[in-house]
């Protein structure tokens, strides 16, 4: 078995058994140092700072640098963290200037944390409608390129880590057992995500206009919301509707 395929293996196998962040963190840093990386982060809040139970932090970075980056709100300027918000896999950190545009203070932070030993990583993305944003990375002090075979692994156990991250902290959020919608209230909620009033939902679907708000009632009443909006968001982040609907792309 390939090298890397091992490392994943082992990994899957025992994450599947994990119930605690304490127990992920600690097998996050063993399959680091497997892949050959000596820090790693995992986040599903925006940077290592954590405002509520369910968000996600995990970090053996240098405790000087992951004090420094909240204390100082550092994360803010974060490159790696931006640049996650724009990708849909895993890059290197030499990839960023293909992501975005590397200002001053985005420099200041990559100085930084080179200096405490975070020189060169692999960063995975995770970017789920309507929930935080996310991403596991790897670092080494070392400078040069990483292996395919580094690359490969980071992907693969990033990716899984931070879904085992996700459901130790209760993500996807599922609509209570109670709320139960109706085809048709579906289709009136889809066009009023959309925007649609009353009169418009009525002709585009056939049927009265005091029958759509009579079923924009029994919605809002069953999801538990007082407006029109909640009602879109919360039903796209309990997957009843799109985050399309809930927030039509522009352009």
């Amino acid at each position: 078995m390939p090298r890397e395929n091992a490392v994943v293996e082992e990994f899957r196998r025992r994450a599947a058994k994990c119930i605690t962040e304490v127990e992920l963190g600690e097998l996050l840093a063993e399959a680091s140092r497997e892949m050959g990386f000596d820090f790693f982060a995992l986040s599903y809040s925006h940077g290592l700072e954590r405002l509520s139970p369910r968000l996600v932090g995990l970090d053996n970075y240098p405790d000087a640098w992951a004090e420094r980056m909240i204390g100082q709100k550092l994360f803010i300027d974060d490159p790696i963290l931006h640049a996650s918000l724009r990708a849909n896999c895993g890059f290197e950190w030499s990839e960023l200037p293909k992501l975005l545009v590397i200002h001053e203070r985005h420099r200041a932070v990559l100085d930084g944390g080179a200096r405490a030993g975070l020189r060169h990583g692999f960063t995975v993305p995770a970017n789920v409608p309507f929930e935080p944003s996310g991403s596991c990375s790897f670092a080494t002090p070392k400078t040069r390129s990483l292996r395919a075979w580094q690359l490969e692994a980071a992907e693969l156990i990033g990716g899984h880590a931070l879904k085992i991250a996700r459901q130790i902290h209760g993500w996807p959020r599922f609509p209570p057992s109670e709320v139960k919608l109706s085809p048709r209230e579906i289709e009136v909620l889809h066009w009023v995500a959309r925007g649609k009033s009353n009169i418009d939902i009525a002709a585009i679907i056939g049927i009265g206009a005091q029958t759509v708000k009579s079923y924009v009632a029994a919605i809002l009443t069953k999801i538990g919301v007082a407006d029109r909006t909640q009602a879109a968001l919360t039903a796209a982040r309990w997957g009843l509707i799109s985050a399309e609907d809930a927030i039509p792309p522009t352009g």
